[in-house]
């Protein structure tokens, strides 16, 4: 979202605080409510190009704030760090080792949010990690039947054709991998001992999709190996933000002047909600209005007659469109300042004295916004429904509390002198549900096996 990064780029408050992480040292920011921190860390991440870790007190403000920050960044590397504990998945293990190898990416420098346990626990160290890893490249020279034993050592399973991630096969010169990290396998052709070509398939088709000249297949160290912390795998200049040093002060105890002292080692931004020291931000909270729709364009209009800039996102296209034909039908027409996005924010704030508002469509119509499953796997039944009006009358949904029904079409229903669009979802017996257009997030297009028509 590039148009709402650069007015915060423009901002003289911002760029204090950029020239400040700049020169080094330990920066402090203070009233950043909301997902104004994650704004903060997007605009800093993009003005300097340089590798940035988010570090939250919990789980769920890191996944937040990941969401944010690629909203913000849009097009950008921005990745969670959650290790693992010792026997838990092994995709987790190995797509933590993925981001590990993310942040010594010069050209590619990405974003990374982890919560404070993930942070606190020690993984593989950078020198572990690479000796434990395989180059390969066109014309390098490599015993095939050596690399499947080495990927079988580290627990890949051998198999007659790869279907799923953690999968090697061999037939005569050609190895498939499917590593733990990738979205699709990689086959490698041998003449002889040398690697002739290297492509991404698909494992439906077996169809090549695209030809790479070098790949890195990562191993397990073995037991014993050097451990370190996320932080101690930073590269010199990378950009440290701890949220809420507070809170974490105080889950720490006495542990915490350790972890301090190790963040210390980067350039280092404290951010508080609270607070009056360091660069101070006068940001609040926009106001909630429980799902009431009249109040809540009250609201906005209320809201946008104070900023000079209004975000409000959306969350899909379908919805951009839709409200903004609402909107307008009150008398609150999009543009002179309001702006209409698609994309989730997480937290609404209002920085009064940059004229600047940013909210999500939850905030203003009472509904939590719903985060993206990272990395999901096969078997999935629904699917977020993102733009219901490319919906065909007929097609089979999901509404999360009522189940499985057949979408019938938009109908409108006045009440109280004021007409509303609702999504008309058939049951068993022909029964209809009505579902407003403001809460949609409950409703999920169904994806079933092909063919599979649901009961």
């Amino acid at each position: 979202m590039t148009a709402i990064l650069d007015r915060l780029l423009a901002e003289p408050a911002f760029e204090a605080l950029r020239s400040a992480v700049e020169s080094g040292g330990e920066v402090r920011v203070t009233g950043a409510h909301g997902s104004f921190g994650p704004y903060l860390a997007a605009g800093v991440a993009r003005a300097l190009r340089t590798a940035l870790v988010y570090v939250a007190i919990a789980e769920e403000a890191a996944e937040c704030a990941a969401e944010d920050v690629s909203l913000f960044l849009e097009g950008s590397r921005v990745e969670i760090f959650s290790y693992p504990l010792l026997g838990q998945d092994r995709d987790a293990l190995h797509a933590t080792r993925r981001v590990l190898a993310a942040l010594g990416d010069r050209a590619e420098p990405p974003v990374v949010t982890a919560e404070l346990e993930a942070a606190l626990q020690e993984v593989p160290s950078a020198e572990a990690l690479a000796r434990a890893s395989v180059r390969l490249a066109t014309g390098a020279e490599l015993d095939p039947e050596d690399l499947v034993r080495r990927l079988v050592d580290a627990g890949y399973d051998p198999v007659p054709a790869v279907e799923y991630r953690g999968e090697v096969s061999r037939r005569g010169g050609i190895v498939a991998v499917f590593t733990h990290e990738a979205e699709n396998p990689v086959r490698f052709e041998f003449f002889g001992d040398s690697v002739d070509s290297i492509r991404t398939f698909e494992v439906g088709t077996q169809r090549s999709i695209a030809t790479v000249s070098e790949l890195t297949l990562w191993v397990d160290p073995p037991e014993g190996a050097p451990r370190a912390t996320l932080l101690d795998h930073l590269r010199p200049g990378t950009i440290v933000f701890l949220a809420e040093p507070e809170e974490m002060q105080a889950r720490l105890g006495p542990a915490f002047e350790a972890f301090l002292a190790s963040a210390r080692r980067h350039r280092l931004v404290l951010v508080s909600e609270f607070g009056a020291s360091g660069h101070r931000f006068d940001v609040g909270s926009p106001a909630h209005f429980g799902g009431d729709l009249s109040a809540a364009i009250r609201g906005l209009g209320e809201l946008r007659a104070g900023v000079r800039d209004l975000w409000l996102f959306c969350g899909t296209e379908a919805r951009v469109h839709r409200l903004g034909r609402q909107l307008a039908d009150e008398g609150l027409p999009a543009g002179n300042g309001l702006r209409l996005a698609p994309g989730r924010l997480t937290r609404g704030f209002v920085w009064s004295s940059a004229g600047l508002a940013a909210l999500g469509y939850h905030e203003l119509f009472g509904r939590p916004p719903r985060r993206a499953r990272r990395g999901g796997g096969p078997g999935r039944t629904t699917a977020p429904l993102d733009d219901f009006l490319h919906l065909e009358v007929g097609d089979f949904v999901v509404h999360l509390v009522h189940g499985i029904g057949r979408y019938r079409g938009i109908g409108r229903i006045e009440q109280d002198g004021e007409v509303q669009e609702y999504l008309k979802i058939e049951y068993r017996g022909a029964s209809i549900l009505h579902v407003p257009v403001t809460q949609t997030d409950l409703v999920h297009k169904y994806v079933g096996a092909r063919g599979h028509v649901p009961n």
